[in-house]
């Protein structure tokens, strides 16, 4: 099984690729956001059937507990972000994945 980790995927573009994603099978899905809401469909058709974690990228990603033994404990395939805003926090998602996708 492949291994996506999403950063966002729960707004207009995300969830339509994790959607997509889902629907094609032989993935695993974490999506990290911020836990607010599951705007459209979302609540149904991604949400079930991905592992979440709660984290607002205003915070640094060393300080999310999941999200460090995410990066000690898998690998990934893929990496994709839909919420990296900034560079920011664009470079701490590469410096805490840097060695863990493929």
């Amino acid at each position: 099984m492949k291994k996506i980790l999403v950063f966002g995927g729960n707004g207009f573009i995300g969830s339509e690729t994790c959607k997509s994603i889902i629907e094609a099978g032989g993935f695993h899905l974490w999506v990290v956001n911020r836990g607010r809401s599951w705007d459209w469909d979302t609540k149904s058709t991604v949400k079930p059937f991905v592992d979440t974690i709660k984290f607002n990228r205003d915070n640094s990603l060393e300080s999310c507990e999941e999200l460090v033994t995410l990066s000690r404990t898998e690998s990934f395939d893929a990496i994709i972000d839909f919420s990296g805003y900034d560079s920011c926090s664009v470079q701490g998602a590469v410096d805490l994945f840097r060695h863990k996708v493929k």
